[in-house]
């Protein structure tokens, strides 16, 4: 993160602050990598396994991680959106009535960046927003995950996982969805069942056990992505 600082608030009122370390994205990522050991060693003996485990994150994590450039902006862009995100979030939480929050892929990007409500993921994460279609680029440090993902775990430290890929997002009976439509990680595509099974899987499914983002996302009435732009339309 960058040593740009807007002149303005943004600690979030306690109802929306996020965890860090992100269970959905914990889940995503141990789902990916232990589907790909399931599909290339089926069943076999330990060194085997163990064998074709280290192949496979020498093949799909890479030992350094890929930039995330810092957002160009004004400091007033970056205060602007502040201001319409966080006060956003402030009328719904408090159940006033507001308009849609309307954000292009720089708004996200700057917000993902700068605001400390998305911490967990600046300078790790940046997304496009291209034919109404949800991309997005990652490098994520796997140091954190080496303990939590059996089998692969001791594997993971010191690799990033270094990805592009495409979702659909939408909002139904108050439940976000995140789905993934396509992969590519270190620079490889990822095979096709693999692919298949995490099609299957809401990313933020994990994340919705979160008390407070189950009762947020319960004011809203829409997600869509619309113009090239994402819009989270509030209940009336």
């Amino acid at each position: 993160m960058s040593d740009f600082e807007p002149n303005i608030s943004s600690s979030p009122p306690n109802p929306v602050e996020p965890k860090k370390g992100g269970k959905g994205k914990c889940c995503f990522i141990g789902c990916f990598l232990l589907l790909l050991v399931i599909l290339v060693t089926g069943v076999g003996g330990y060194f085997f396994v163990k064998k074709k485990v280290g192949e496979l994150t020498a093949q799909f994590t890479a030992d350094k991680p890929v930039t995330i450039q810092e957002p160009k902006a004004t400091p007033q862009e970056v205060s602007d959106v502040f201001t319409r995100f966080d006060s956003f979030r402030e009328a719904l939480a408090s159940g006033k009535a507001t308009a849609p929050l309307v954000l292009s892929d720089h708004d996200i990007n700057l917000l993902m960046y700068h605001h400390s409500a998305f911490e967990p993921v600046s300078g790790k994460t940046e997304v496009k927003i291209v034919d109404n279609k949800l991309s997005g680029k990652v490098s994520i440090k796997l140091d954190e995950y080496s303990d939590k993902i059996p089998l692969i775990g001791g594997m993971l430290k010191g690799r990033y996982l270094n990805g592009n890929a495409t979702v659909s997002v939408s909002l139904k009976e108050g439940q976000p969805s995140l789905f993934l439509e396509g992969l590519t990680v270190n620079g490889k595509a990822v095979p096709p069942e693999v692919i298949k099974e995490l099609q299957k899987k809401n990313i933020l499914e994990k994340a919705m056990d979160d008390e407070n983002l189950k009762k947020l996302f319960e004011k809203v009435d829409e997600i869509k992505i619309e113009g090239n732009k994402l819009h989270i339309v509030p209940k009336k």
